[in-house]
Order: structure tokens, then sequence, then C-alpha cells
């Protein structure tokens, strides 16, 4: 997209978009000022109220079998729609081991999860001329600071919209990249609403990590969790 005098740095555009931008035009004794009000921004049907991102602090191994790390929440009777747009999980260990690696899942629950910590809600420009975040939006992640775990309590659903290995270290001998997971790139793009993994009221993402065994979700392997996502009014 053209980087016009309207284009927003933290709305690139989707598929499908369509966009409505006003000027007027202002007399002085100085001459004519012509002024750029607030656009629009309309995805078809749905009008976009708000645009976030962020990050969590990073959340040690639980030597839990399955551990939620971070979800997002639409809570029940809630006016607007999610849109999650990006979702990606850091890896880091800080000790060889040999047992199974890790994988991570993505589920879709009508229950809302309990415990963890919240994410204060933030916009990547303080520029962009969108509204505040609905306060049914709720975000949690699984730690309190940097390596202290915050549990946060939901259940496995199936089916799971997403799936993905992670690393392992079996030996600590010379040096090992930490690894960075899109758990959203399985997803076609036909398969998401202009971009996004949409949330209606009631319903909440969860992305856990699981291992073969308790015992090997180790405390020496740590995560963190980036992501952006969207908020959406339907147009009748």
């Amino acid at each position: 997209m053209a980087k016009d005098s309207l284009w927003n740095p933290a709305d690139p555009g989707v598929p499908g978009r369509k966009e409505a931008s006003y000027t007027t035009t202002e007399t002085s004794p100085e001459g004519s000022v012509v002024k750029h009000l607030p656009r629009v921004v309309v995805e078809d049907d749905m009008l976009r109220s708000f645009v976030g991102v962020g990050a969590t602090f990073r959340i040690p191994g639980s030597a839990a079998l399955a551990q939620p790390l971070w979800s997002i929440e639409n809570t029940t009777g809630s006016a607007v729609l999610v849109g999650l747009r990006r979702l990606f999980v850091g890896i880091a260990q800080s000790a060889a081991n040999l047992t199974h690696p890790p994988w991570f899942y993505l589920f879709r629950t009508t229950t809302m999860p309990t415990g963890g910590t919240a994410i204060t809600k933030s916009s990547p420009d303080s520029r962009i001329a969108f509204a505040s975040s609905a306060a049914s939006v709720a975000i949690k992640q699984g730690a309190s600071a940097d390596g202290v775990i915050s549990a946060i309590t939901a259940p496995i659903v199936l089916p799971r919209l997403s799936s993905m290995f992670g690393s392992q270290l079996y030996t600590a001998v010379g040096h090992a990249e930490p690894l960075r997971l899109d758990m959203l790139s399985g997803i076609s793009d036909q398969a998401l609403e202009h971009g996004h993994l949409i949330l209606g009221a009631g319903q909440a993402l969860v992305l856990h990590v699981t291992t073969a065994a308790a015992a090997d979700n180790i405390a020496t392997r740590s995560f963190i969790v980036d992501f952006a996502w969207s908020e959406f009014t339907e147009i009748s």
C-alpha cells in the first residue's frame, strides 16, 4: 500500500478493505488551508475500532504436562469482534535435555481462562486515531514477571486450530539460536477473516505448551509470546 499522507504504519491493510477519507478547506487572511480529517477504515462489513500489540514476560516451564502460556478473551456480551492477526512464540534453553521436544497448540474455547496475569493493552502507535480497546477484551500471560510463573487455568478443547513442534537443545556444546514460531502460519489465508482469526462474544483463544511427560517441561526452557490483534464492530 502506498504511504500517502493518510497511511497508518500500524494499519498496513488487509484484503477486502475499503477506505474513506475526508478533506476540508478553510480560508483565512493568510490563505486557504487543506485539512485531512480522520479516516474511516471498513473491512467489508466490519469497522475496525482498535489495533493492539503486546508481549509476555519470560515464562519458564512449569513441570506440568500442559501449560497455558497466553490467552485472549472476548467476554460474554461484548459489542466487538476480536481478530488475532499475529502470534509468535520465542523459545530459549539454558541446559541440554534429551527428552522429546515440546509442542504448542492454539484452540478456541467458550470457557474463559482464569488465573494468570493481565497484560496491559497498548497500541503500536500513539498517533493512530482509533478509539480505546474495548473493556470486554482481556489478555492474560503465564508469568507475573520475567521468570516468575503465574499459572493460567484453561480447559483443553478440540479441535486445535494450530499445532507446532518447538526446538530441543540435545547438547550444550556450541551455540544454539533461539527459535521463534509463527503459530498462525499453518492456517491458510482463505481460512482467515481479512487476515485475522476471529473471536465472537463469549470466546477465547488459548496457547498451550505440552510435552511427552510432565517432567520434560523443564524450568531451563523459557517462552515469550508476542502478538497483535484488532477489534471490530459489525456494520448492519
